[in-house]
């Protein structure tokens, strides 16, 4: 039986969970009403919110954005800091189709065309010689099977400069279904590097070549007095069957400071 004043203590308990519940209930809305007043806390690592910076349609309307370069000089048509897109689709999306290089300011979002047209096509890297502003372009050729392709050097006029195929360079590489491009820069040698999805048809070849241009240039015989060598091969590659449409290989080709280089291959989802 509970007494008087048991029941006194009771309800003073109860009374005092209340008065615990509103405290708690004002303090939560107070903090609302502070987090809702506060300044933003700003972002530790500085990053600027993530923003569209331009739209990549070509004026011809050719479209799927690949390869990407930022300009390292200002040379020609060429401005420092802006950036070169290759556009690997034409209007109607056909893979491999595409014949145009953008040149893209990136504070502002214009585009202007740097390269348009034969024998570009298809191009899905791009690599900057940092030394002379040539521009190369890693072109999978106009053929779906990529047995078309090429590499191409560009002046910073947009002036074609050297094709690099099988057949001018003597055999000396392989170009099949060229599907990345990078560049690096040592002792005063500049060299390019790329990377191949091998023939769709056959769903041979592939691996990624180093070429060396005569230093030179094209007076001295380039392409044909070039070096290329294939430092690396067994990579996942398009399987036979395949077209521009279905190619995968190595294509992103990056170095880091001790030298060594990186690529992600699209065909096993490998670095």
């Amino acid at each position: 039986m509970r007494t008087t004043s048991h029941r006194r203590r009771d309800r003073g308990a109860a009374a005092a969970a209340l008065a615990a519940v509103a405290v708690s209930a004002a303090a939560i809305t107070g903090l609302s009403a502070a987090a809702a007043n506060a300044t933003p806390v700003p972002n530790p690592l500085g990053h600027v919110p993530d923003k569209t910076v331009a739209s990549l349609i070509a004026p011809n309307g050719d479209r799927d954005p690949f390869g990407i370069a930022v300009v390292p000089l200002t040379a020609g048509d060429l401005t420092a800091g802006n950036l070169l897109v290759a556009k690997f689709s034409d209007k109607h999306g056909t893979a491999g189709a595409g014949t145009t290089i953008l040149q893209v300011n990136p504070a502002t979002g214009t585009t202007s065309v740097f390269f348009q047209g034969a024998p570009v096509a298809g191009p899905v890297g791009i690599a900057i010689n940092p030394a002379n502003d040539g521009v190369w372009i890693g072109d999978y050729g106009s053929a779906a099977d990529g047995t078309a392709a090429n590499d191409l050097l560009i002046t910073p006029t947009g002036q074609l400069k050297a094709t690099f195929t099988d057949a001018t360079t003597m055999n000396a590489a392989s170009f099949v279904g060229v599907w990345g491009q990078g560049v690096s820069s040592a002792s005063g040698t500049v060299s390019f590097y790329y990377g191949n999805a091998g023939n769709a048809t056959t769903g041979t070849g592939g691996g990624v070549w180093r070429l060396t241009p005569h230093p030179t240039g094209p007076v001295n015989g380039q392409p044909v007095n070039s070096t290329y060598a294939q430092i690396a091969t067994g990579q996942g590659q398009t399987p036979a069957g395949g077209n521009a449409a279905t190619a995968a290989g190595p294509q992103g080709l990056v170095f880091a400071a001790n030298g060594t280089m990186y690529e992600t291959n699209d065909a096993d989802n490998a670095l």
